[in-house]
């Protein structure tokens, strides 16, 4: 293999199904040692590819979607991200099954009803029926258990909903490409009895339908592989042809395989249960580079898969027939230079980071502090600002910003977590909508 760049363009840390329990961090937790192991892993390997950029979840951070263990993984995140110098807004997750709250769907009918009625579609019916709920007002209801999940997720501005069960993050690439990563939500249907039968998941066309762009190539995230999908043939389909890397969790197992214009690659996982047959701790590290060859432009795609030796009692590399830990993919792609490309300006992406911080505070407040925010803001009666909602933090934050009122709303924000005046507020120059007027 040719050495690498001196700098690569883009080295992204995939892990996935980590199920941090309450009793994570414990004395008795048997799984402390595999994390602390993983980070020393990845120190290791920062010493050849000098650095990394960004660590994407494909989902199970949490064990039975509870908020004490979304508290724990995101400790253990800022603490991964600290030691490897990864910036907060560079931290993308997806949710999986076991960050439902599945006691919440259980103890529901209207989500009960939604998963039964969704799950009787096939084929176009699938699509309509599922894309009507979730335009509707009961496609809530679908979101319901996992507001956890998105109280977790807002701080790195992963946050999902019905209205936008997908978000996206541009990573700039030499020569002005971009990588886009797309963060889809497999888990609208998820409950106790999911299976690859009668109940699996569902993506929805709206979610993997990536919008072709000169100069973009697309990496995708989500929990469930297309086998455990009911619309997976559409979802293979358009993501073979439209996405360049597809990265999955949920099965504990790993591979890497072509698919179609790119690669699908499923992590393995962190914590498998001990009882499993095959337990086998992994995660992956992608290396991005473009490069030009003959005026042709090439994705190079290195994939370093690390697994744990029980032998040595660390993380070393998976090898492959030809005994290299390392897999490798070059990709021809468009030889024309991208001519809308091109990743968010400095200006906004500042704008989009402090609006992530400012919902993560604002969701860290009591609900009933939630309420009276709204109130003194005088959004309480909203048609989509429902006291009952369980999304009512981001609802919030979105009408705020729709009615130029994220200004009002952080020195709120601020005061009731005692830190007013302590930062300029970002947002002091944004005005309401009727003193424009």
């Amino acid at each position: 293999m040719r050495p690498l760049p001196e700098v690569p363009d883009l080295v992204v840390v995939h892990i996935s199904d980590i199920h941090f329990k309450s009793s994570a961090g414990r004395v008795q937790d048997r799984n402390k040692d595999l994390r602390h192991e993983l980070l020393l892993d990845l120190r290791r390997q920062r010493t050849h590819l000098r650095k990394f950029d960004a660590i994407v979840v494909t989902g199970d951070l949490a064990f039975a979607g509870k908020a004490a263990e979304f508290e724990i993984a995101s400790k253990w995140l800022d603490v991964l991200r600290e030691q490897l110098n990864i910036a907060e807004k560079n931290i993308l997750v997806t949710p999986g099954n076991h960050d439902v709250d599945r006691d919440k769907v259980v103890a529901s009918t209207g989500i009960l009803g939604l998963h039964a009625r969704i799950r009787a579609c096939h084929g176009d019916a699938l699509q309509s029926t599922f894309a009507n709920v979730m335009s509707a007002e009961e496609g809530h209801q679908l979101f319901e258990a996992i507001a956890e999940f998105n109280t977790f997720a807002l701080q790195y501005g992963c946050a999902v909903h019905r209205d936008q069960p997908f978000w996206e993050r541009d990573f700039p690439l030499r020569d002005g490409a971009v990588l886009r990563i797309r963060g889809m939500t497999s888990i609208c249907v998820s409950g106790w009895n999911d299976d690859t039968g009668a109940n699996k998941m569902i993506l929805g066309e709206i979610q993997y339908a990536l919008t072709r762009e000169p100069g973009v190539e697309y990496l995708t995230l989500a929990h469930h592989p297309p086998s455990w999908l009911l619309d997976q043939d559409g979802a293979e389909h358009y993501l073979n042809t439209r996405a360049r890397i597809q990265l999955y969790g949920h099965k504990h197992e790993h591979w890497i395989e072509p698919a179609g214009q790119g690669i699908r690659v499923v992590a393995g996982a962190v914590h498998p249960e001990r009882t499993e047959s095959n337990w086998i701790p992994r995660y992956n590290v992608l290396v991005l580079n473009l490069e030009k060859h003959d005026n042709a432009r090439f994705l190079e795609v290195i994939v370093y898969a690390r697994r744990w030796s029980t032998e040595q009692t660390c993380f070393i590399g998976d090898c492959d027939a030809s005994h290299l830990p390392i897999r490798l993919y070059r990709f021809r792609i468009d030889d024309s230079p991208p001519s809308v490309a091109s990743p968010r300006t400095d200006r906004v992406a500042l704008e989009a980071d402090e609006k992530r911080r400012l919902g993560y505070r604002l969701a860290m407040l009591a609900k009933d502090l939630q309420i009276r925010l709204a109130q003194r803001l005088e959004l309480i009666g909203c048609d989509d600002l429902q006291t009952d909602a369980s999304d009512f933090a981001d609802a919030l934050l979105r009408i705020a910003e729709e009615r130029q009122r994220l200004g009002e709303l952080f020195d709120l924000v601020e005061k009731y977590h005692g830190e007013i005046n302590q930062r300029e507020n970002p947002f002091a120059g944004l005005v309401k909508e009727e003193d424009k007027r």
